[in-house]
């Protein structure tokens, strides 16, 4: 039962992400420059939720784990910055 419960948590959580990402992302090419939106969780992992978009107007979304031990994880960690658990922080384009 607690198992359940936590896979209820986990997927509400993915969804209050993806929403909050939506939102983020109106406009974004225009205003800003974000190509997506970075988290963090307890155990340090950073999780990517990215946008794209073609001179046709094709959208394309990724969504990228990043545990600690991962070998880019510390580029990632210096790209999206100072990020605390629970924030869902925009991001830049990465450069070349």
């Amino acid at each position: 039962m607690k198992k359940i419960a936590q896979l209820g948590l986990i997927v509400f959580m993915l969804i209050l992400l993806a929403s909050c990402n939506a939102l983020l992302h109106k406009g974004y090419e225009q205003e800003i420059g974000w190509i997506g939106t970075a988290s963090i969780n307890d155990d340090g992992e950073i999780t990517l939720m990215l946008r794209s978009k073609d001179k046709n107007g094709k959208i394309a979304h990724g969504y990228f784990s990043y545990p600690t031990d991962h070998e880019d994880y510390q580029r990632i960690k210096r790209h999206v910055g100072e990020l605390a658990v629970g924030e869902l922080k925009p991001i830049p384009p990465f450069e070349g």
